[in-house]
């Protein structure tokens, strides 16, 4: 069992974290017309109504073997 001086540590440490990470993807959401010319060509285009992984892929995916399994409440309907 860690001691209360290790958790105090672990709470500044994801604190400061948070406050790097926040204001950096704030500033990336904002910017992003800005950005989209620096893509690389084969970045998809983030048109609305897309989708990140199409019905047809999500269930290639969830026949992998490291896909985790469903829930027994999801197995059982």
């Amino acid at each position: 069992m860690r001691g209360p001086s290790r958790q105090a540590v672990d709470r500044v440490t994801l604190g400061a974290l948070g406050l790097v990470l926040v204001p950096a993807g704030a500033l990336v959401v904002g910017t992003e017309p800005s950005l989209a010319g620096r893509l690389p060509s084969w970045w998809p285009d983030g048109l609305p109504g897309s989708v990140l992984v199409s019905p047809e892929g999500l269930t290639d995916l969830r026949g992998a073997a490291w896909w985790a399994p469903r829930s027994s409440r999801s197995a059982r309907s």
